[in-house]
């Protein structure tokens, strides 16, 4: 696949809302199984980097699709053989995801024993100074973490392409200028 059919392939598969349990509708059973299926189990780090779970999961983290990311990179964390970095800094990331999603659904004991539960994970990984595991170094996800714990609805800047507040100040393809209103932030 060239690269502009892998780009087309992957801006095809974003999800059309983020879920939030008990605010929005649950996306239908399987609806991201081809993609949670490209990390395949036994394979090595260096081959989850590249797999489609695990760009998309970056992307849709970025972007502020928090359970939609989650589900994407636990499938990478399955995976990724046990004791290892790679492991600790995917179960890191889905923590957390799942603080940013508990965040939005206004649970703050939930966001910081998460928040906790990543910080731990994330010293774990024993990161090399200028080091970086499954291609990030530990300033990503430290900086998304610290947002989330400030209380800040902000989606990732976990690959260094600038993550966007998901705060939306204008939504033009509904017209819809509630700048109050949290919602994914879509590129």
């Amino acid at each position: 696949m060239t690269t502009k059919a892998a780009a087309d392939d992957e801006d095809m598969a974003w999800p059309d809302h983020a879920y939030t349990p008990g605010q929005t509708p649950r996306h239908p059973a399987g609806r991201f199984a081809d993609i949670t299926r490209t990390a395949g189990p036994g394979s090595g780090p260096e081959a989850l980097m590249r797999c489609r779970a695990w760009r998309l999961g970056l992307r849709w983290a970025e972007a502020g699709y928090f359970w939609e990311a989650h589900e994407l990179f636990e499938a990478v964390w399955v995976a990724l053989p046990q004791g290892t970095p790679e492991k600790r800094l995917v179960q890191a990331l889905i923590q957390i995801a799942n603080a940013g999603l508990k965040l939005r659904m206004e649970r703050p004991r939930a966001v910081a024993r998460l928040a906790a539960m990543a910080r731990g994970l994330l010293d774990a990984c024993a990161f090399e100074p200028e080091g970086t595991i499954m291609g990030l170094g530990r300033a990503g996800p430290e900086a998304w973490l610290a947002g989330i714990e400030s209380g800040r609805l902000v989606g990732a800047d976990l690959t260094g392409a600038g993550g966007k507040a998901i705060r939306a100040d204008a939504d033009a393809a509904t017209g819809d200028h509630d700048a109050d209103e949290i919602r994914p932030a879509r590129p």
